[in-house]
């Protein structure tokens, strides 16, 4: 793993992390009221500084693809996804098996 990649290593983890507690609050803020990118800073401090960005989706149940094609109809979603300024993404998704529905994350960042 290179020095880049082994920096921004958490952001995965980030996103899913986000997925999960968007089941119990669906928000840009996480279950404890904090805004969701202090996520960042929890994980890694470094994944905290500069830029941020976050998606969320629920109940999109059939494919990836289709959490992405929704997001690309959205102008904020969109947005987040094309922005020039973030240079790393993680991906998360968890699922609800009370409710059968699905949660997707996803975390931008860049310098």
């Amino acid at each position: 793993m290179s020095a880049l990649s082994a920096d921004k290593a958490g952001l995965a983890s980030v996103a899913e992390l986000r997925a999960e507690e968007t089941i119990a609050l669906f928000a840009h803020e996480r279950p404890d009221g904090r805004s969701c990118f202090s996520a960042l800073s929890d994980v890694n401090d470094d994944l905290g500084r500069g830029y941020a960005g976050e998606n969320i989706a629920s109940g999109y149940n059939l494919t990836p693809k289709a959490v992405v094609e929704a997001w690309m109809k959205s102008d904020g979603h969109r947005k987040n996804i094309l922005s020039p300024k973030f240079s790393y993404l993680g991906v998360g998704v968890a699922f609800n098996e009370t409710t059968g529905q699905t949660y997707w994350a996803q975390m931008f960042i860049g310098d």
